[in-house]
């Protein structure tokens, strides 16, 4: 609403290029809306980044061919059969159809006669530009990075719930494990909207099966505390606790993923025991 609009008036009012002004909306709207890159910074900008570059190739091919019917929808067909192909390996590449596709059948349709390529290529380069920039500045949070800290909370608050229970304070364990229900609650309110591409996509899939994992957990936490504890469940409880204090570390980045594996030997131990 704001960035598009904006370099659409500055080159028609103020620059008197219609044409760039036309390309340059297109470039910032389908970015913005379209592709919407999620991930931390840096991947992201390279994904705008991209976004310019393999539009700015689309163009130049479409405006070479736009005399041409046959060869231009022969090309139009082999530019999208390579940019869907790539969607197979997840990530970014699925959110590029849109902006590729958009280029190519817009520079297509404009005459060469009508406006120059390099033209073309200003329009959708600084439209692109100013996307990446509105992106980055005005729209900077990572939805994965709150998904893992409401995950790392909710697997806590399991934690903090057990060492109450071992420690004979049901009335505060049971505070505890309320407090992961209504976390969790949220938690999947979140992931009912869908992610934006970022990365691999067996990240998101890690993040959906860890919500599903961390549930259980819950419902087998609030099994434990409904019945209670015997004195021999007492050193499992202690491995448990400490098993999801690295877990939690681990997802806000205070730890390492390998050192989970360093408990899992006490852990199945005192489970077998």
């Amino acid at each position: 609403v704001l960035l598009a609009p904006t370099v659409f008036v500055v080159f028609h009012q103020f620059l008197g290029n219609p044409t760039a002004a036309a390309f340059s909306f297109f470039s910032a709207f389908v970015s913005l809306v379209f592709a919407d890159f999620g991930g931390p910074l840096k991947p992201r900008a390279m994904a705008y980044a991209a976004t310019i570059i393999i539009g700015d190739v689309a163009i130049v091919i479409a405006s070479l061919l736009s005399g041409t019917v046959v060869w231009a929808a022969l090309a139009m067909f082999a530019i999208m059969f390579l940019v869907s192909f790539a969607t197979i390996y997840g990530g970014y590449a699925s959110a590029f159809v849109a902006p590729v596709a958009l280029a190519y059948s817009f520079a297509v349709f404009i005459p060469p006669s009508a406006a120059g390529i390099d033209v073309r290529l200003l329009g959708w380069s600084v439209g692109g530009a100013v996307a990446l920039i509105g992106a980055i500045v005005l729209w900077p949070v990572d939805r994965r990075a709150v998904l893992r800290d409401l995950l790392a909370g909710i697997i806590a608050h399991l934690s903090d719930a057990l060492a109450q229970l071992g420690a004979g304070d049901r009335e505060r364990a049971v505070d505890k494990l309320q407090q992961a229900t209504d976390r969790l609650v949220e938690l999947r309110d979140r992931l009912a909207t869908p992610l934006r591409p970022a990365g691999v996509a067996s990240r998101n899939l890690g993040l959906l099966h860890l919500t599903e994992n961390v549930g259980h957990a819950a419902a087998l936490t609030t099994e434990v505390v409904t019945v209670g504890l015997d004195a021999d469940d007492q050193p499992l409880v202690a491995e448990v606790t400490t098993a999801l204090d690295r877990s939690a570390a681990v997802l806000r980045g205070e730890g390492a993923p390998e050192s989970l594996l360093a408990g899992m030997d006490p852990l199945d131990h005192a489970r077998r025991v």
